[in-house]
């Protein structure tokens, strides 16, 4: 039975069996939490994203934390005592600090300076970027065409790409 005032967030799962799972007002359930089996929750309990409720109760105005494990019974916690005496018969550590050389598994990576072609003159860049710059200035100014130049087959920019293609590869530039 859940009451009214209820928040419950978005991917919320119930699953009663062996009794009945009961929601009192004001109670917030976060995103994804899952509760399975018979439960309580008390009135104005929040209850954090994510956390796990198996048949237990959750007292009124209580916080469980997000990522929280409620009433899993298949697992016992063990006191400080009852584990220093069940796990004795495990060896003791020895006292020896262990030492051991790292070697580097990498090798330093060799680097060279890039060769151009043969082909390759800077002048020449120098002129063809001054060139391209010269049209890039001349294509700031609007221009206007008629209807009948925009169904010849020039390509707007067409040119540009061309001396761009030159610049990034000079050696299938001829001229």
């Amino acid at each position: 039975m859940i009451s009214s005032g209820v928040c419950i967030g978005i991917g919320v799962i119930l699953k009663a069996y062996d009794g009945n799972i009961e929601i009192d007002s004001g109670v917030n359930l976060g995103a994804g939490v899952l509760i399975v089996g018979s439960v309580k929750i008390g009135g104005n309990a929040c209850i954090g994203e994510s956390t796990t409720i198996f048949n237990t109760n959750i007292q009124p105005m209580q916080i469980v934390p997000a990522a929280s494990l409620m009433g899993n019974s298949g697992r016992q916690v063990l006191s400080d005592s009852e584990s220093s005496t069940s796990f004795s018969h495990n060896p003791q550590p020895s006292k020896e600090p262990r030492t051991q050389q790292l070697q580097p598994s990498y090798s330093q990576p060799s680097y060279s300076q890039p060769s151009y072609p043969p082909s390759y003159d800077q002048e020449q860049d120098i002129n063809v970027q001054g060139q391209f710059r010269h049209d890039i200035d001349r294509s700031n100014t609007p221009s206007y065409t008629s209807n009948s130049e925009k169904h010849s087959s020039t390509v707007i920019g067409r040119a540009y790409v061309k001396q761009l293609i030159g610049i990034i590869f000079p050696q299938n530039s001829a001229g």
